[in-house]
């Protein structure tokens, strides 16, 4: 009785992993997306009972509502209707799929975002202990650098508008998961086997040479966005200082001790908990998912994400209860010396931001007007208060 029970239990273990394969094929044959356009019933109804989310049930109807179309790629909700109206799968998902222009996607493919994001969900999402949203299928091409991405809808948790910015409780509450999160990838091995991350000074060669090129641009197209006056001489001399040094500044940012990076923690990224079953906060984005010093994480969230005034305030204490936290998750080996330098040092990843960013967009839109005259003078009001200048001497 007991080998006939231990039979019967291998040929389904067996026929559970067929069916996996027959589903993994057809999902290979069918292939990925391009535009939202592309998704059909056939395609979402393999690709989610490919990964258990749905099983004898069906999808019979779906609608598409698109919710942003940038560079990097395109996002949408879609509201699906099951033949069983009593099912527990999800109702609503996202939609994430890479740019449809050729030339625009070998480029953010070139820059690993495509890759990242999918092998992050696939990989690193399941082991960590930063909340983020559920993947109910993803798929990446090398070949084409195409990816898709179906994802939890977690349009009801709390956001926040990134002219107001964070303020100090939920700022709190973000360092601390940024420390657990980082504390718990700390140095480890595993960091630099996943091909697919890139270290803080990836690409930093041409970043520099790009940076040096495109400050005359940038301070010619935010000039006449920005209030009179608010842009001081020592910030238009700064770039000029900083160009030749970016290489050297980055590669300080990429050694020992690192750790997994989110590299983009802002308003539009984060989200909190509102229901009894959400988690506190909910982190998503991870296109540019990378390793290095774990505290320029904190430095991109104060100066984008938190407004002036109330960095001033609080992010000496916020950067202290970042390390005195570190030390608690056991981390003992990196001093609040150091992790105060980096923070300052790390300043200069996000000046590099801004510039690509604003070099390379069309500043008569009026979204893009508002978010520099929103977020710029943090950024400008940082290297003012830190006189940042004296880090690179």
């Amino acid at each position: 009785m007991a080998a006939s029970n231990g039979f019967s239990t291998f040929r389904a273990v067996l026929g559970h992993y067929i069916v996996n394969i027959e589903e993994y094929i057809t999902m290979k044959q069918i292939g990925i997306p391009i535009e939202h356009q592309s998704i059909t019933l056939d395609w979402l109804n393999a690709a989610l009972r490919s990964t258990g989310i749905i099983d004898e049930v069906q999808i019979q109807s779906f609608e598409t509502e698109m919710l942003s179309a940038g560079q990097v790629g395109k996002v949408a909700r879609l509201k699906l209707n099951y033949s069983d109206s009593g099912t527990s799968a999800p109702v609503s998902i996202i939609a994430k799929l890479s740019n449809p222009d050729n030339a625009i996607r070998a480029h953010m493919d070139k820059m690993n975002m495509y890759e990242k994001e999918v092998r992050f969900y696939q990989n690193i999402a399941p082991l960590i202990n930063l909340p983020s949203p559920r993947c109910y299928y993803s798929d990446y091409d090398q070949m084409s650098g195409s990816c898709v991405l179906l994802l939890e809808d977690i349009s009801h948790m709390r956001a926040v508008d990134r002219s107001d910015g964070f303020q100090k409780d939920d700022a709190e509450l973000i360092i601390h998961h940024l420390a657990k999160f980082h504390a718990q990838w700390w140095n480890s091995p595993q960091l630099k086997d996943m091909g697919y991350l890139t270290p803080f000074d990836h690409m930093a060669s041409y970043s520099q040479e790009k940076f040096q090129e495109w400050w005359p641009t940038f301070l010619e197209k935010i000039e006449p966005i920005l209030s009179k006056n608010s842009l001081p001489e020592s910030f238009r001399k700064l770039g000029r200082q900083y160009g030749p040094l970016l290489t050297e500044t980055m590669s300080k940012l990429n050694q020992s001790p690192i750790t997994i990076l989110h590299r983009d923690i802002g308003t539009d990224n984060l989200m909190f908990g509102t229901e009894t079953d959400d988690p506190p906060l909910m982190f998503f984005d991870w296109q540019l998912v990378g390793y290095g010093r774990g505290v320029s994480d904190v430095t991109y969230f104060m100066i984008y994400a938190v407004p002036t005034d109330v960095r001033r305030q609080e992010e000496y204490n916020l950067v202290r209860m970042y390390h005195r936290l570190l030390e608690e998750y056991g981390i003992q080996e990196y001093d609040f010396k150091q992790c105060w330098f980096d923070y300052k040092l790390a300043f200069f990843r996000n000046l590099a931001v801004a510039v690509n960013v604003i070099a390379l967009s069309d500043t008569s839109h009026p979204y893009l007007r508002t978010t520099v005259q929103a977020l710029l003078p943090r950024v400008i009001a940082f290297s003012e208060d830190h006189e940042v200048t004296s880090l690179l001497s």
